[in-house]
């Protein structure tokens, strides 16, 4: 399994790993239970009270803050389930099927998402910049699907009537359509990358997905990362006590559109190995040419056209002109 990490804005700068980031190292673990029906030592309970006491209310912290006296009476224990409550759908398809039971494990989701919050600050925060961003996101990219579309004709039917020279140019530039032996095919092949970009969009927007999570992981200079094919990825498949079928917002920087768009490129490919994942080919910087990066061979001028296919930095750039990475205004490309 292979994960990729944002560092950046996601052109210059690019990390994949076997594994997310590592766990932060100073978070906090518990050796035993604590709560309803926990062993509830004093060392245990102390930290759980000082953790949930850095939680601000918005996200299931307590109001007004627990004593933290190392006992676990019944502000205690009912501060553990009002923090599960908060952060846990009731939902089997989630967690596998656990529900909020007021009770901490070690290495369970309770104390999980305890430390993320209270070592990241405010869950809603970060989330709420994927929600503002997710349909800006979505109309960049039915943009691209629309300008695929037009393209598409002009090489289905050669005629003056329906050709966009310009559309095509900038098409060709980014996949090298012009140079491949089967240019429908692989005008179709990068549709169906942006068509599930879009269904996952959708879903989100919805809110009957939770597509972006935060990360459980800690990493100054990573934005996100999402795992190679995770959009076939089913919520019981798990890496390094991560779910495949999720994006993880993994820092406070985490919002803009570029990081989207590339998390989703890698995330809407195939798996890692299959032949069909989306890397880190080739990045348009620096002009004229790029360079190749770590799956690569060629710069973005020289890449060939199943390079372009699996490129993320192809499908990032594409869908946003507005960065500037567009084919020089002449000569060959």
């Amino acid at each position: 399994m292979r994960w990729c990490v944002c560092k950046s804005h996601g052109i210059i700068d690019y990390r994949s790993a076997d594994a997310p980031p590592a766990r932060k190292p100073d978070e906090v673990r518990i050796s035993e239970s604590v709560g309803l029906g926990g062993v509830n030592s004093y060392s245990d309970v102390l930290k759980i009270q000082q953790l949930l006491d850095k939680i601000p209310k918005i996200n299931g912290g307590p109001a007004p803050p627990l004593a933290t006296d190392g006992i676990c009476g019944p502000l205690t224990r009912g501060a553990i389930l009002d923090f599960q409550k908060k952060q846990f759908p009731a939902n089997p398809q989630f967690h596998d099927g656990w529900r909020p039971d007021g009770r901490v494990d070690p290495g369970k989701w309770t104390i999980d998402k305890m430390n993320v919050i209270a070592n990241w600050g405010s869950r809603t925060d970060l989330l709420e910049i994927a929600r503002k961003q997710a349909p800006v996101a979505r109309a960049r990219v039915m943009n691209a699907l629309h300008r695929l579309s037009v393209v598409r004709s002009s090489y289905a039917l050669p005629s003056p009537l329906f050709s966009n020279a310009q559309l095509k140019r900038q098409a060709d530039w980014h996949f090298k359509f012009h140079k491949a032996t089967y240019p429908l095919d692989n005008i179709d092949a990068v549709s169906t990358i942006y068509q599930r970009m879009n269904a996952a969009l959708t879903k989100f927007i919805a809110g009957s997905f939770p597509l972006f999570q935060l990360s459980d992981h800690y990493r100054e200079d990573a934005l996100a990362y999402a795992h190679v094919g995770g959009y076939s990825f089913s919520i019981a498949e798990i890496e390094s006590g991560e779910q495949g079928a999720y994006i993880y917002v993994a820092n406070e920087r985490f919002g803009s559109l570029p990081v989207i768009i590339h998390e989703l490129g890698h995330y809407c490919g195939g798996r890692f190995r299959s032949g069909r994942e989306i890397d880190h080919v080739s990045t348009p910087h620096p002009k004229p040419n790029g360079a190749a990066r770590e799956a690569g061979r060629h710069d973005y001028r020289r890449m060939t056209p199943q390079e372009a296919l699996k490129n993320v930095y192809s499908y990032q750039v594409y869908a946003l002109p507005e960065m500037g990475y567009g084919p020089p205004e002449s000569g060959q490309i």
